[in-house]
């Protein structure tokens, strides 16, 4: 049976009263501001995890602004840890990746100390650092799937991921597809071989 996870990402604009007006990046900033904090980290991350676990979920999808790269101490990582293994809840992967090389490299290291495996994002460090990517992932037993955005078709995504040696692959997002008019389970199938 397949594990349905909950993406913390759905929390975007909770820290703005849900009044996002800017866009994205205002939810982003205020999520890290909120949670950047030591001293109330990890009451703040539980109690998140809390409100998941009443939904019924068992899986997250970490969003990086919850325990962003440029801010994560080895505390905020061990709090982090601690209140996932708490709550018997897993991290299916991180929603994010970074970057900058600083970012991609401390971002690995979230990963492994929640105990995720995968990242999921459109990763345009990829396109400019493709070879450092590839190492640094498959170094460690990470995987990263490039989300299609802005790439209207799978055939974008597919050259976006190259020669992806196992390690970067593609995590489809089929409302996004709809959105550019392109069947999204054709797309599906269409990259089979890379999901």
């Amino acid at each position: 049976m397949n594990t349905i996870s909950f993406n913390t990402a759905n929390f975007v604009a909770r820290e703005i009263g849900y009044a996002m007006t800017e866009g994205w990046m205002q939810g982003d900033a205020a999520t890290q501001a909120w949670y950047r904090p030591l001293d109330t980290f990890g009451s703040r991350f539980g109690a998140m995890l809390d409100e998941v676990v009443a939904l019924g979920f068992e899986a997250i999808d970490l969003w990086l602004a919850h325990l962003h790269p440029d801010w994560a101490s080895d505390q905020h990582i061990a709090l982090a840890r601690q209140a996932l293994e708490a709550r018997n809840l897993n991290v299916a992967t991180l929603a994010g990746f970074g970057d900058t090389r600083e970012q991609v490299l401390r971002a690995c290291e979230i990963a492994l100390g929640v105990g995720a495996t995968t990242f999921g994002h459109g990763a345009r460090i990829v396109d400019r650092d493709h070879a450092f990517v590839v190492d640094t992932l498959g170094s460690r037993g990470l995987r990263l799937g490039i989300e299609n955005h802005p790439e209207k078709t799978p055939a974008i995504l597919r050259d976006r991921i190259g020669d992806g040696q196992g390690v970067i692959g593609a995590m489809i997002d089929t409302g996004w597809f709809g959105t550019q008019g392109y069947d999204a389970a054709r797309a599906i199938v269409e990259l089979k071989d890379v999901l």
